[in-house]
């Protein structure tokens, strides 16, 4: 079917052309979140093994990045928003919940454990104002606040949670 290829279409090449069909055979890959990164496309898709993940493609083929969640199980990773060299999302491990993850386009990692354990912090509503990501997120504590934990130049991650930048916080400074 037609959603279960990856189509690209450049007008100076002429007609869409499939890249891959990431699920072979009938079934819908449903490639979702494209975004581009360093001349590549990252996009979330479902293999039908390993379920819902992060894809990458050059225009000529396509490459899992991560199997975030091990196993036919997804990770289900949305709300991709690029920031400087890396595509920002949220994603769910299986271990931690849903939280904030970024890739590359190669390696992935999480970014940060905000509501730590297996209960999820939900993080949504991703914007880029600036050289910060904001977004909302629910610690656990103090329930779904702003939060602004990252910009291109400094990484605030794995800091105490009274470190991490809000946007109450930020509006004082300004």
């Amino acid at each position: 079917t037609l959603l279960s290829v990856f189509i690209v279409s450049n007008l100076a090449f002429g007609a869409p052309y499939r890249v891959s069909d990431i699920r072979v055979g009938a079934s819908d890959s449903l490639p979702q979140g494209i975004i581009e990164l360093q001349g590549q496309a990252i996009f979330t898709a479902n293999d039908g093994v390993l379920g819902k993940e992060l894809w990458r493609t050059d225009g000529w083929n396509s490459y899992l990045i991560a199997d975030i969640r091990p196993g036919a199980s997804t990770s289900n990773p949305s709300e991709l928003i690029k920031l400087g060299n890396y595509i920002y999302f949220r994603a769910n491990d299986g271990i931690h919940g849903i939280e904030l993850w970024k890739t590359d386009g190669s390696t992935t990692e999480m970014v940060a454990d905000i509501r730590p354990g297996a209960n999820a912090s939900l993080p949504g509503n991703f914007t880029v104002y600036g050289d910060f990501i904001y977004f909302s997120a629910d610690d656990g504590t103090n329930g779904r606040e702003p939060e602004a934990p990252t910009r291109i130049s400094e990484t605030r991650y794995g800091a105490p949670k009274a470190k991490l930048l809000t946007i109450k916080t930020l509006s004082k400074v300004i």
